[in-house]
């Protein structure tokens, strides 16, 4: 038999055995889950799967599930082909094809089954007054875009450039069709949103990431009506999550003045650093540099002709955390050009320029990376 063949009946099989998985746990908690009371807790999360169940779906679906355990209502929000475009469909062709929204149903159906949680399903509603304010805009206008009191062009943005893996948008056909069709997405959740307002205050609201389109509408709105707003994201360490009312992508933690570690958490926390410095890294069930070793005789040779040895971390420009990043700088590559003239000022330090891996990864490749800024400036041709 074909290895895709294989790998096609392979991939079946796993998901029918979690489809098989979830639906038990969705009975069994339902089963013990004790007659809920109160406000319910709104839980929305658009953009950390297609298909399948990542970590972060994950996260959120056990979160909810535990707070109904509790006998707290949980009410979910839904996508059901209520976007014309979405954030993770739009990052693999550009938003140039149709989301999969019959795949992603699917799987909305077998991790919220009806009969097993309180839905509330996010539909198309088209809106043409709407469509034709945004209709002949430029990107820049698009980006600046406000309706209804809505900074929409402005919720939009992040997403806009995760999805085109770049952070300096070009004003292009493609691009200015994708930022119409993430407005309108935004556009039609904030009215579904707003109009549960008007008859619903909830407890909370809890978001995956922040700041996705999707999930920053209902933020958003829910925030300016005075309800507490939580976003997620997956931990530093492997299999955990990281909560916040604050921006999750920051990751905000407070620490008092007189925080010490105890010994036991001293160690624990050398031995991660020990397996981090040698590339054992794992993040939202990645690993991202399966193959680093030690540094090798060559580059230590090299390095002791130099007085001293500074590393420069990037990150991929386009990731949800630049937000919080760009406040001295534009963007990183602005911060890139400063550094150059300190490079050239200094012949007796070896700089070394840390890419992220994620800029080539398979899937999510950069259109905007540090390998190609060092090659636009030469920078890897000098002494």
């Amino acid at each position: 038999m074909p290895w895709p063949t294989l790998q096609r009946l392979r991939s079946k099989g796993l998901s029918w055995r979690d489809y098989q998985r979830l639906r038990a746990l969705n009975r069994r908690f339902a089963q013990a889950a004790p007659p809920a009371r109160g406000a319910a807790v709104w839980f929305f999360n658009a953009s950390a799967r297609l298909w399948g169940l990542s970590q972060n779906a994950a996260f959120q679906w056990l979160t909810a599930w535990s707070l109904r355990l509790r006998g707290i209502p949980v009410r979910q929000w839904v996508c059901q082909a209520g976007l014309p475009r979405c954030v993770l469909a739009a990052a693999q062709d550009e938003g140039r094809d149709a989301p999969p929204c019959a795949m992603c149903q699917a799987q909305s159906a077998r991790l919220y089954p009806p009969g097993a949680w309180n839905v509330v399903p996010i539909h198309t509603s088209p809106d043409p007054a709407f469509a034709r304010a945004i209709a002949h805009l430029p990107l820049d206008a698009l980006l600046r875009f406000t309706w209804a009191d809505l900074p929409l062009g402005e919720i939009i943005t992040p997403s806009l450039r995760w999805a085109l893996r770049r952070h300096n948008l070009p004003d292009t056909p493609t691009t200015r069709a994708l930022a119409r069709a993430f407005l309108t997405g935004a556009w039609n959740l904030a009215r579904a949103v707003q109009a549960r307002l008007d008859h619903e205050r909830p407890r909370a609201a809890v978001v995956f990431n922040g700041q996705f389109y999707p999930e920053a509408t209902l933020a958003y709105l829910t925030r300016r009506a005075g309800i507490p707003t939580i976003t997620h994201e997956v931990g530093l360490r492997p299999l955990t999550a990281f909560f916040t009312h604050g921006e999750a992508t920051a990751y905000p933690i407070e620490l008092p003045d007189d925080f010490e570690l105890s010994p036991q958490q001293e160690a624990r926390l050398n031995a991660y650093l020990s397996r981090r410095f040698q590339g054992d890294f794992t993040m939202a069930g990645i690993r991202f540099w399966p193959d680093m070793r030690g540094l090798d005789e060559a580059f230590l040779a090299k390095a002791a002709r130099f007085r001293a040895l500074v590393p420069i971390f990037t990150n991929v420009v386009f990731d949800t955390s630049q937000k919080h990043a760009n406040v001295l700088f534009p963007h990183m590559f602005a911060w890139l050009d400063g550094l150059r003239a300190v490079i050239q000022e200094h012949p007796e330090v070896l700089f070394v320029l840390r890419a992220h891996p994620d800029e080539q990864r398979p899937g999510k490749a950069a259109r905007e990376s540090v390998r190609a800024w060092v090659q636009q400036h030469q920078i890897h041709t000098w002494p």
